[in-house]
């Protein structure tokens, strides 16, 4: 095994009552943002939706939210050029 291979941490996905209480928190926290003026897009809920689906751990979710995030600026560079 490689010295990368070892580093990297096991992928912990969630178990059935995380997701459950995931799933029951999202109508309050819609509630919460649209307190302050701020609503999910189509798209962010979607993002949520396939992150469900996929079972994505805590510590998992920042970091697939970050590499959307970058790929949408790398898309956005590359079409204004």
């Amino acid at each position: 095994m490689d010295d990368v291979a070892s580093n990297q941490k096991p992928l912990l996905r969630l178990i059935d009552e995380e997701l459950a209480e995931i799933l029951l928190r999202r109508p309050g926290v819609r509630v919460s943002l649209a307190c302050v003026n701020m609503y999910l897009s189509a798209e962010e809920e979607l993002l949520l939706e396939q992150m469900d689906s996929e079972r994505l751990g805590p510590e998992e979710r920042p970091a697939r939210i970050t590499e959307l995030c970058r790929e949408k600026r790398r898309l956005k560079g590359f079409l204004s050029t």
